[in-house]
């Protein structure tokens, strides 16, 4: 029996998935997937701690002889049960990082409530709770959805508190002037911040090998269209309820559901854009790879 058949036949026995096993270890998914299929050979710590992972032996493990060596239970003429008291696996460092969020941001709104400022307590907590409910919710990458659940609770506090966005970046190109303001340079910083985190977040799917499916090709198409539609919505809605606005009270409202809608539309955006590259550069690889 081959390595990658004995790594998934122990692993469905236990009742694991790719990404429990690829937890256990320390790896991506796709190595595990790599593995199983013959793509790849596991490196020998691996392969040891797989071995104390799976209860066998190294040489079970590489050999695949475990299932023929194991006697069948009912061979045994009296069955014995034996009762082993296992250790409670230690606390994923993730949840860990949680909890000491939740208690950081309970400590704030507990000092600004003495302080005689309990809505500013919820403020200034609320990324802290945020990014602990992150923790718990997401096993991979976690500093990086943790990263992206703090600035985009920045970015909405600075669209409507001081009308500053990343998008004010292009006034840059028109009124050089801009740069030298307060709201120039938090727009340029943000701008910055925005543009590390989506170079962080395609470097962490660099792993990723996408097979150019019929699927996959719909899902690109739709992709670049919801990139069209949320790029000439904005510019719709304002326009029609510029035409249709009778008074200043009615071009208010319609300015504040064309910024709140626009706000919206740009993180679909952003999020599409983004999903839209890492599946180009998974395509990529997967030819690469075939060729």
């Amino acid at each position: 029996m081959q390595l990658g058949e004995t790594i998934y036949r122990l692993r469905t026995q236990r009742g694991m998935s790719q990404g429990d096993l690829a937890d256990a270890l320390e790896v991506s998914r796709q190595s595990v997937s790599k593995w199983e299929t013959g793509g790849a050979t596991p490196d020998l710590d691996k392969l040891v701690k797989m071995s104390g992972l799976f209860g066998v032996t190294l040489d079970e493990l590489v050999k695949g002889e475990a299932s023929a060596a194991q006697p069948q239970p009912q061979a045994q003429p009296e069955p014995r049960v034996i009762y082993v008291e296992r250790a409670e696996p230690p606390t994923p460092r993730r949840k860990i990082a949680g909890y000491a969020l939740f208690g950081l941001a309970l400590l704030i709104v507990l000092l600004c409530t003495i302080l005689g400022g309990m809505l500013a307590g919820v403020l200034f907590s609320l990324p802290f709770w945020a990014c602990g409910a992150v923790c718990f919710l997401f096993q991979k990458r976690v500093g990086l959805w943790c990263g992206w659940t703090a600035f985009f609770l920045l970015d909405i506090y600075l669209r409507f508190a001081t009308g500053t966005a990343w998008g004010g970046i292009r006034f840059l190109i028109t009124q050089f002037t801009y740069a030298s303001t307060l709201h120039g340079m938090i727009s340029l910083g943000i701008t910055a911040v925005m543009t590390g985190l989506l170079v962080w977040t395609i470097w962490s799917f660099r792993d990723k090998i996408l097979e150019p499916s019929r699927r996959v090709k719909s899902r690109l198409i739709s992709l670049v269209l919801l990139i069209c539609l949320t790029t000439a919505l904005p510019w719709v809605v304002s326009y029609f309820g510029q035409q249709a606005a009778t008074d200043g009270q009615s071009l208010y409202m319609v300015a504040r559901v064309s910024q709140v809608l626009g706000v919206v539309l740009q993180w679909i955006k952003i999020t599409a854009l983004c999903r839209l590259v890492i599946d180009l550069l998974a395509i990529r690889r997967w030819k690469t790879a075939e060729q």
